[in-house]
């Protein structure tokens, strides 16, 4: 059994916090052995805003004999991940992505806070290197998809926006730097 829960705090300026979140979760392993491992859980987002607080997850990971893993980890990601060395790996999938920003306006038409809030697929293909014992360099690009982006005023439900902007498929490019855990 995995478990986690976490407490998280948004804030747009320094001495408050705009958003608080707490979540939890549990995942229990259905089956595991060394090339394969698959598991079935809940977490628990408690967020004014959010519409769905209990989230059904569900894990898959594999590795096949030529050394590829397969993760899916749903509904977050679904990756295959390929060694070329025993430093170099390279990758191929989809995942979700999101943003959050808040901003204070003084404009009688806008709310004063106003917190804009995105959603995104990214899939394509990446590398990553190892370039220390606990240090990992990588890149990845592909097609970013829009699912939502919308703009809110914070005191308000987020499902109130008064901003919906519809956005087209576009290119995307991300530089990563990971520390690896220490075990």
């Amino acid at each position: 059994m995995i478990y986690t829960a976490s407490i998280s705090g948004l804030t747009s300026e320094s001495g408050s916090i705009d958003r608080v979140s707490y979540l939890g979760g549990l995942i229990f392993t259905l089956k595991q052995r060394r090339d394969m491992r698959s598991s079935l859980g809940l977490l628990i987002n408690i967020d004014p805003f959010l519409k769905t607080p209990v989230i059904p997850v569900y894990t898959y990971w594999r590795k096949y004999k030529n050394g590829t893993e397969l993760n899916v980890n749903l509904p977050q990601q679904i990756m295959l991940r390929k060694p070329f060395s025993s430093k170099l790996y390279g990758t191929l999938g989809s995942s979700l992505a999101g943003t959050m920003a808040f901003a204070n306006y003084d404009q009688s038409f806008l709310p004063d806070k106003v917190g804009y809030n995105t959603l995104d697929i990214k899939t394509g293909p990446g590398l990553e290197y190892r370039i220390a014992k606990k240090f990992m360099i990588g890149v990845n690009a592909g097609v970013l998809s829009p699912i939502q982006s919308r703009g809110f005023d914070i005191n308000k439900d987020a499902s109130e926006y008064f901003l919906k902007n519809d956005r087209s498929s576009s290119f995307y490019f991300n530089f990563t730097l990971s520390l690896l855990p220490i075990f």
